[in-house]
């Protein structure tokens, strides 16, 4: 298990760029000043993000995840799964897109926090997000 604990400063807890394979698993978050997403993944394809918590004081991040991608490629295979991000102000999960990029193939459920999908695309699923 991953926890942070006390992160300030004006960075994300956790980025990942460029990567193909990704895997978090068991990450606890704590007590970050940061007004940036708490976990920003940009331009990663199959990418398993499960048993993710954000607790404390947290309610300044932007996002508890956000999901972005911006390469004019298809990108596949996304799960993201049993997040708790209640205490998050803004917003949950959020997945966006800029300029040709695109993604299928994707699953985001079981969370405790709210998803938005500004991908919209092939093969997604979004269920069962509280």
């Amino acid at each position: 298990m991953l926890e942070l604990i006390d992160h300030s400063g004006d960075k994300n807890p956790i980025l990942a760029q460029n990567c193909k394979g990704l895997t978090m698993q068991n990450i606890s978050i704590s007590n970050s000043t940061s007004d940036k997403e708490g976990i920003l993944i940009e331009n990663c394809n199959e990418v398993l993000i499960d048993g993710v918590s954000f607790l404390g004081n947290v309610e300044n991040l932007s996002s508890a995840i956000t999901y972005s991608i911006s390469n004019d490629q298809v990108f596949e295979n996304l799960r993201i799964k049993n997040v708790s991000a209640k205490r998050i102000s803004k917003s949950g999960i959020i997945m966006e897109k800029k300029n040709n990029a695109s993604l299928k193939n994707y699953l985001i459920s079981d969370n405790l926090t709210l998803v938005s999908d500004l991908i919209q695309g092939e093969n997604g699923r979004v269920i069962n997000n509280f």
